[in-house]
């Protein structure tokens, strides 16, 4: 929370003009005494041009999980539905979570670094995510899940900032805080680069065997 205070007055101070008085209302009231608080903010954020073109800001309406998934940013399917992972591949995704971990959608928590959908070819630009994730680690915050699956590069840096590339770091387990986080090759990636997909599903197989997920 205060992190996220502290961000949003500095470009408030600066006069950026994406930054949303009302928004610092509700922040300094400490309404984001939960989940709910926090996502309605989320729906009526302005702190970056994103907000503009987008139909939906996506976010997972649950309240608790054991298990997080944070994606990069949501597709145009997710955009139009306002739902996380409405896409072909988010549905895939879906599916390979419930095949290797034997969890279903119900049981997960899904979160982006970016609320808002992004160009088709549009690059993440490291000002969108700065005025973005501060959302996410109020999310990880509050849910406090045992495990986090973080899926391809950026989003598994965003959480571990020294991590080894994705090639040599994918399945492997890092702990922060009361949880623990494992990087995975994205969909995307995958589905670019049919040869990861066993990788991919080799390193979720291996998820179910951890003691965690059977407390």
């Amino acid at each position: 929370m205060k992190s996220l205070l502290k961000t949003l007055r500095f470009y408030k101070a600066i006069g950026y003009k994406f930054v949303d008085p009302n928004f610092l209302k509700i922040a300094d009231l400490g309404e984001f005494k939960d989940l709910n608080s926090l996502h309605k903010t989320i729906k009526s954020c302005q702190l970056c041009e994103l907000s503009k073109v987008r139909k939906n800001a996506v976010f997972d309406k649950k309240t608790a999980a054991r298990i997080m998934v944070i994606l990069k940013n949501p597709t145009i399917a997710d955009d139009e539905k306002g739902e996380p992972m409405s896409g072909n591949l988010g549905l895939e995704l879906k599916h390979l979570l419930h095949e290797t971990i034997g969890v279903i959608s119900d049981e997960i928590y899904v979160s982006y670094l970016l609320k808002c959908k992004t160009g088709a070819n549009s690059a993440i630009k490291s000002d969108n995510l700065l005025k973005c994730t501060p959302f996410l680690f109020e999310e990880i915050s509050k849910i406090s899940p045992k495990l986090i699956l973080t899926f391809g590069e950026i989003a598994s840096r965003a959480l571990i900032p020294n991590l080894p590339p994705l090639e040599i770091s994918h399945g492997s387990i890092f702990r922060s805080n009361r949880s623990l986080i494992i990087p995975l090759f994205s969909m995307n990636f995958v589905s670019k680069n049919p040869s990861k997909r066993e990788i991919l599903l080799d390193d979720l197989k291996k998820i179910k065997n951890l003691r965690l997920l059977n407390d």
